[in-house]
């Protein structure tokens, strides 16, 4: 069982910064935006979401985005659309 302790806030030469860095050394993430009728030709008008989280990834639990993913649509192409890129997306952090 992996556990994710997240204790305050990084912010270099605290005692925090530390404990942090320690907890989640190495730690990856994926992200996955979703808009709910917004279609996938107009993803231009919502990618500016993924280089903020990505960053605030980066920032607060010190971790290296692996791969992102667009689902657009949601609302007309259901979930079930999107689940084997969502599944592929979740294998490239193991």
């Amino acid at each position: 069982m992996n556990l994710l302790a997240i204790v305050g806030s990084p912010r270099k030469g605290k005692a925090t910064d530390t404990l942090v860095d320690k907890t989640i050394e190495g730690a990856k993430s994926n992200i996955i935006v979703t808009s709910g009728i917004i279609p996938p030709l107009l993803r231009k008008l919502c990618d500016e979401a993924t280089p903020l989280i990505k960053q605030t990834a980066k920032d607060s639990l010190n971790a290296k985005t692996v791969d992102t993913m667009y689902a657009g649509d949601i609302e007309h192409r259901g979930v079930d659309y999107y689940l084997d890129r969502a599944f592929n997306l979740g294998w490239k952090l193991v």
